[in-house]
């Protein structure tokens, strides 16, 4: 490995047969570099063999005794060790430039050596372009996958579109579902061979299309080539490689395509846009393939729209908190005991837009973090306003981002809210999803730990979702746990749902955790839940998420 450094003296090794020229060249390179020397190309080949890789540049003369500089070049650009270190040729015989160059010579100096400043000029940039060569091959290839990394990647690509402004290309990303699963059953080893078989796939299909790739995240790649009306079969030949390996998991990959590459377009939100199509089809494998277009301009649009809106909408309180009763089944009659806070923008022109809409978004662009204050703060007031209106002492959920879990500041935030409007801790509850968990499971425990050890109750949220469920009680204690409610969607019409929930039940009961089964839509799944031993019930069979007049004339009534 080469290195740049301005004060590091570079060796140089000087091949020539004739006592005068050796002495006269190492008279003219010694100012700047360190200067070893050799008679023929065998004694060169020793130099280079005993100095450990440490010379720059080799100068050679061609007509030599026992190896001549034609036979020097071709030693040095066959050895592994060797076949970097750029040549230039000492000669003065125009007929031999054209072999040399074929042979892997880099320049030439001309004897006799009556210009030093020349050959100073001469090796010097002969030297640096060779190790600005190293230093990008040693840096622009992801070690793992062999495909370009992301800053190498975007310039070369816009080359390309610049170099071939009439050559219709398609920008991609593609994406492993749920790649941190592998990880975490599998270990590191086995997902960097998951993610190195994608990558051959690729570089196997890329090879010919005439197109490049990268590795731009830990799981997601991306790539330009030409224009095709149909990426099947590039899905198709990575679930094949991934099928090969050795494992029980289904694998399954999204790719998004956009096919409207143009070089006055900045090549970043070319690959954005292939971005939000593979993110339109999320956990869809029916349809592993997405097209950016006309549909998905508009919500894009719409998306840049929301989120240079946000703010302003804040202020002027666009955002209304919800809340969905929460009913309490042990005993004979269903009792409302508490509520989850859910957030709904009322925008001016958009009319109600759904939170399915605007809280992805937030996530992706941490956003969410000033929503979710906005939401604590405003839930924490009003359930302090019922308590001194109503007399009436209720729980409220309110949710907690994966995001807000990395700030460190999370439970002074918290208990700042919780004091100010007087609540118990038992009155304001911390509602954290499942998968939050997934990516840091260590650090993001930690926290949850903490905010228990100040006295906040948590409440686990779509427990039974993801793959690690049971994985995280073990580590993480939980106050509640509420069901997801997919299990709750089918309960009644298939027997393997309506046993998971009961075994769930079971499980809680066992280690003195209530249970939440959210979703309920009808009496049917009431009754089962009911007989199963859930404990409370939210969902459209007792009431949709209502605003706060109408919460409050239900908890007047009904409330405990």
């Amino acid at each position: 490995m080469y290195r740049k450094a301005e004060n590091l003296r570079r060796t140089v090794l000087v091949v020539e047969d004739e006592f005068v020229n050796r002495q006269l060249l190492g008279m003219i390179l010694s100012s700047d570099y360190e200067v070893l020397y050799a008679e023929n190309g065998l004694q060169a080949m020793e130099v280079l063999r005993n100095t450990e890789n440490t010379i720059s540049m080799v100068l050679t003369d061609l007509n030599m005794p026992e190896m001549d500089g034609y036979d020097l070049i071709r030693a040095i650009k066959a050895d592994r060790d060797f076949r970097k270190i750029p040549i230039i040729v000492l000669t003065s015989e125009n007929d031999a430039e054209i072999q040399c160059l074929e042979l892997g010579a880099a320049d030439f100096i001309r004897k006799p050596y009556d210009m030093p400043q020349v050959i100073l000029a001469r090796v010097q940039r002969i030297i640096e372009l060779s190790e600005d060569r190293i230093i990008i091959r040693a840096t622009e290839k992801d070690p793992l996958t062999g495909l370009y990394t992301k800053d190498y990647f975007f310039e070369y690509a816009a080359r390309l579109e610049a170099h071939h402004p009439d050559r219709r290309m398609d920008a991609a990303v593609l994406d492993i579902d749920r790649f941190h699963m592998v990880n975490e059953l599998y270990g590191r080893d086995f997902g960097n061979t998951v993610l190195s078989t994608v990558a051959g796939r690729l570089m196997t299909f890329l090879a010919d299309n005439n197109g490049i790739g990268c590795r731009y995240e830990q799981d997601m790649f991306m790539f330009i080539c030409g224009h095709r009306d149909s990426y099947d079969d590039v899905v198709e030949s990575v679930l094949a490689g991934l099928g090969d390996l050795e494992t029980s998991l289904r694998f399954s990959v999204r790719l998004g395509i956009n096919p409207d590459v143009r070089p006055d377009t900045a090549v970043y939100d070319q690959f954005d846009r292939a971005r939000r199509a593979c993110n339109a089809i999320k956990s869809n494998r029916a349809k592993p393939v997405m097209i950016y277009d006309e549909e998905l301009q508009k919500k894009n649009r719409l998306s840049e729209r929301l989120i240079h809106e946000m703010k302003g909408a804040m202020e002027e309180k666009q955002f209304k908190v919800f809340f969905q009763p929460k009913y309490n089944i042990k005993g004979e009659k269903p009792v409302l005991s508490s509520a989850e806070a859910l957030v709904r923008w009322i925008h001016p022109e958009l009319g109600m837009i759904s939170p399915g809409l605007f809280i992805p978004l937030f996530e992706q662009n941490g956003l969410i973090q000033i929503l979710d204050m906005y939401v604590w703060e405003e839930s924490a007031r009003q359930l302090s306003e019922w308590k001194r209106d109503l007399k009436k002492r209720l729980s409220v959920s309110v949710n907690v981002s994966r995001i807000d879990l990395y700030n460190p500041r999370i439970a002074e935030v918290l208990l700042d809210i919780k004091n100010r409007y007087k609540l118990d801790f038992n009155e304001f509850l911390l509602e954290i999803t499942e998968s939050a968990y997934s990516d840091d499971t260590d650090h993001l425990a930690d926290v949850v730990r903490n905010l228990r050890s100040c006295g906040f109750k948590i409440e686990m949220d779509d427990f039974g979702a993801g793959y690690s469920s049971l994985t995280m009680l073990s580590v993480l204690p939980v106050d509640y746990l509420k069901l997801d409610m997919s299990f709750i969607r089918r309960i009644q019409e298939n027997p393997v749902n309506r046993r998971m929930v009961e075994l769930v039940i079971d499980m809680a009961k066992a280690i003195g955790t209530p249970v939440v089964a959210e979703g309920v839509e009808t009496e049917e799944q009431y009754l089962i839940l009911k007989d199963l031993g859930c404990d409370l019930i939210q969902g459209y069979y007792f009431s949709r998420p209502l605003p706060v007049s109408d919460f409050g004339k239900l908890l007047s009534e009904q409330g405990v």
